[in-house]
């Protein structure tokens, strides 16, 4: 009986894992192809928001693309650029050791999902500013 309530203490310990151990949320490090500064929207699971480039994002973790748009402006045309996510490892681990259970909980929380840290935005220059 003993070894069946460790057993079961161990599976709720490790469910979630990458909920726990990394979190839902992460940093992503937004530079610009052209060096310079540049008026964009992220739409991500959080929703769309402004942000200016380069800089560094919060954005919620996902299996959503994060698509950037680069806003039009007198020296800068519009663009748009997608950040894939990619499966965490410790999803597979939940897999292993904490079953369906912890697994569910990494992919409903977006814990199971991280996007690259550092991303290059195409902005690209309008030829008349281009010096």
């Amino acid at each position: 009986m003993n070894k069946i309530i460790l057993s079961l203490t161990g599976t709720l310990l490790v469910s979630g894992c990458a909920t726990i151990v990394t979190g839902t949320t992460q940093t992503v490090n937004m530079m610009t192809s052209s060096g310079k500064s540049a008026n964009a929207t992220v739409t991500s699971a959080n929703g769309t928001f402004p942000v200016i480039l380069p800089q560094a994002v919060a954005v919620k973790k996902s299996s959503e693309i994060l698509i950037v748009n680069v806003t039009e402006s007198d020296c800068v045309l519009p663009s748009a650029t997608m950040i894939i996510s990619h499966q965490q490892p410790w999803f597979w681990g939940n897999i292993v050791f904490g079953g369906l259970f912890g697994s569910t909980t990494d992919s409903a929380s977006g814990a199971a999902w991280k996007y690259d840290s550092n991303t290059l935005i195409n902005v690209i220059e309008n030829e008349r500013c281009r010096q």
